[in-house]
């Protein structure tokens, strides 16, 4: 069975501290989300995070571990300001945590591959913030501030994962994080740098992004399709997205009716939306 199938669902914060620090030690990255999304096994123990209520870093970085419980209370931290229905305050202390939770994986030996399942959450989650928050102030004149200060920080995520040489999956999902953010704040042109620096890095030592976890791999090829539908200049591009999720669509042995352009088969098995979040937890 897959790892983080069997997690059960902590009654407490308490409990759920304690399963988190487990999960940690077994190295159970799909587990962590599992108990850490109140949509999943963290629903009852996060109804603890009640406005006013007891401060959730006063006792998660002790009991959720040494290594990595400092993460876990900037996190519940982040919910309670989200029920206390302080939406700024939210997506400050959820790109804190982003930012700890990349730090310690670009600090733990070899790949940490799995530490990227939360590393996607945490991603998606404050992507989802900041629209929220943008979608809130659409009549003012800088309606994508909140997206265009998590793109800062994706930046800086970029440039310090771009010397790690073992941690090529949390490089390729925070590119994956910018097209998506240039796409939607119409940065076409900040594309082609973007994908000639990950290009760069990748290739050093002949790595190919297919061996990358599933949920990565296909959202970095389908990304980059869209980048070369709406930058031209990347054309020199299409035959490695193409060949890419070639590859990526015989593993997963699919056998499309038909391919569209630049895309290429995967999409068509994937109904043209990759969700890593699904993928990365299926």
């Amino acid at each position: 069975p897959r790892q983080g199938a069997m997690s059960s669902s902590p009654s407490s914060l308490v409990a759920l501290c304690s399963s988190f620090k487990k999960l940690t030690e077994r190295e159970d990255g799909v587990g962590l989300v599992h108990v850490l999304d109140p949509a999943r096994g963290g629903r009852r123990a996060l109804q603890e995070l009640r406005p006013g209520g007891r401060s959730p870093q006063e006792f998660a970085s002790a009991q959720g571990g040494e290594a990595y419980g400092e993460a876990l209370g900037l996190y519940l931290a982040c919910l309670q300001a989200g029920i206390s229905g302080e939406a700024v305050r939210e997506l400050e202390l959820l790109c804190t945590c982003l930012k700890t939770w990349v730090q310690m994986y670009i600090e733990t030996d070899g790949s940490g591959l799995w530490m990227t399942p939360l590393m996607i959450y945490l991603c998606n989650l404050a992507r989802r913030t900041a629209t929220q928050l943008d979608q809130a102030k659409r009549s003012e004149a800088n309606s994508d501030a909140f997206l265009k200060k998590l793109v800062e920080i994706h930046r800086e995520l970029f440039q310090k994962l771009n010397k790690e040489r073992t941690k090529r999956a949390g490089h390729v999902w925070v590119c994956c994080e910018l097209l998506r953010a240039y796409f939607k704040l119409g940065q076409i042109s900040q594309c082609s740098f973007l994908l000639t620096a990950v290009s760069q890095s990748l290739n050093k030592d002949g790595f190919n992004p297919t061996d990358l976890p599933k949920a990565i791999s296909v959202t970095f090829f389908l990304l980059l399709g869209q980048a070369l539908r709406l930058h031209p200049q990347l054309e020199g591009r299409r035959r490695e997205a193409d060949l890419g999720l070639q590859q990526l669509s015989a593993e997963v042995q699919v056998q499309p009716k038909k391919d569209p352009p630049v895309f290429g088969p995967l999409q068509v098995a994937l109904g043209g939306a990759a969700n890593a979040g699904a993928l990365a937890l299926a």
